[in-house]
């Protein structure tokens, strides 16, 4: 990709971009990469998407699968005609609920129950306490944590908080650690089509017709409106 004039942006090395002219505009082509699949992306015309991997296709033999649809476990649905795209994990989220048996769970409102606090004190101090958190169910506590992890960090933050505070124990977490991990997942069970959408930027408006939200943020702050 270097070879073909494609930087890597700073803050994530496995993404790279390059700046190309189709027809007299500049276009941004962005490539991310994970072993030898590639995910390519464009700022508006497909020319600049077509040529590069026309360009790609001189160099090494590709296998275009299409519109993307799904990437390291996340699906993928766009909707081009109203600009957005919307990235989630329903299958991983029911694969997980079989692996722990919580299907059939009862669905509940939050990630974290809120009447309960969670510490290091409640993590077993007795042999006969960590002999049995050593046991199935409970000992899938961390393999489960894991698993959640990976969950908030692609595509549900809503649930980042509940997990970080889960993962501190995973070394020795305790009974009431497991009743709130068992929360999460009933949680999870009852928004397992969550995920995160993008939307196309909206064109700037008319400097006489700003958003009533930026004039009341003005006013709150003591910053006259600009008109």
């Amino acid at each position: 990709l270097k070879a073909m004039r494609f930087t890597p942006a700073k803050r994530d090395t496995c993404l790279y971009i390059r700046k190309v002219q189709v027809n007299g505009r500049t276009e941004t082509v962005i490539v991310g990469v994970f072993v030898d699949d590639l995910v390519i992306a464009g700022t508006s015309l497909l020319e600049a998407v077509e040529r590069f991997k026309n360009e790609l296709r001189t160099r090494m033999d590709i296998k275009d699968k299409g519109q993307l649809t799904q990437c390291l476990g996340m699906a993928v649905e766009q909707d081009k005609q109203n600009g957005t795209v919307k990235i989630h994990q329903p299958l991983f989220v029911e694969d997980l609920l079989v692996r722990t048996e919580m299907l059939h769970s009862k669905a509940v409102g939050t990630a974290a129950n809120p009447s309960v606090i969670l510490s290091k004190s409640d993590c077993p101090v007795t042999e006969e306490d960590k002999a049995k958190m050593a046991q199935p169910p409970y000992s899938e506590y961390r393999s489960i944590v894991g698993s959640l992890l990976y969950l908030a960090l692609c595509t549900r933050p809503d649930i980042a908080f509940a997990v970080n505070q889960l993962s501190r124990v995973v070394a020795n977490p305790g009974i009431a650690h497991f009743r709130e991990l068992r929360h999460l997942l009933r949680y999870l069970n009852g928004t397992r089509d969550f995920g995160i959408s993008y939307f196309r930027k909206p064109r700037p408006q008319q400097n006489a017709r700003k958003s009533s939200m930026v004039v009341e943020f003005r006013n709150i702050t003591g910053t006259p409106p600009e008109h």
